[in-house]
């Protein structure tokens, strides 16, 4: 069906392949991204990412290599987004892939990751946050604080306290809000401080 003469009928064929959630649709898929057809190339590509987000849980290899291919070769911040937001969804979540797009993606990719990167799993993901946020400057500091925050995990308490005292107003304002909600008793002091309400802090 993908040689068919009807272009409705090659479209549709991709479109199902994309669905099956097998494996075996891969090869089929990735070189139907190449077609001539302006239809077929644009059906292909969704059912590519279709397909890899069916395979996330199953087969988490094939859906990472999809998802990197797509990365990599997108034309569109849509189609690059969906791929990146597929890579955070994996049980190991590429973070060094992430990272870099979070830094130095468009606007639209930035978001996405940052929305993305709530849902990444494990400890390990939390880790790479966390070193990267110590290493980061500027607007990436500010998102990055922003997703640990958002994420919830005390983990990171350290990395948003020691941000604290940054030179940029901006990320001091993140990092005070992010160990508002990831701090405990001990960080009530430094929170106290910042606001400039000495009085409220413990002794």
């Amino acid at each position: 069906l993908l040689r068919d003469k009807d272009a409705g009928v090659r479209v549709a064929a991709i479109a199902t392949l994309g669905r099956l959630g097998s494996p075996d649709a891969e090869k089929p898929l990735r070189q139907a991204r190449d077609r001539r057809s302006p239809a077929a190339r644009a059906a292909a590509r969704e059912a590519f990412i279709a397909l890899a987000n069916d395979l996330v849980s199953g087969n988490a290899a094939t859906a990472e290599r999809i998802f990197r291919t797509v990365q990599a070769s997108a034309d569109r911040d849509a189609e690059r987004c969906a791929a990146l937001a597929g890579l955070a969804h994996l049980p190991r979540p590429p973070m060094d892939v992430l990272l870099a797009a979070l830094k130095a993606g468009t606007p639209m990719v930035r978001g996405a990751v940052a929305q993305a990167l709530l849902d990444a799993k494990g400890p390990a993901a939390t880790q790479s946050l966390v070193a990267a946020t110590r290493h980061a400057h500027g607007p990436a500091k500010v998102a990055l604080l922003n997703v640990l925050s958002a994420r919830g995990d005390t983990g990171a308490a350290g990395a948003a306290a020691d941000a604290t005292a940054d030179k940029d107003p901006k990320v001091r304002a993140a990092a005070l809000a992010a160990l508002g909600r990831l701090g405990c008793f001990a960080d009530v002091a430094r929170l106290a401080t910042a606001l400039g309400d000495t009085a409220e802090a413990p002794r």
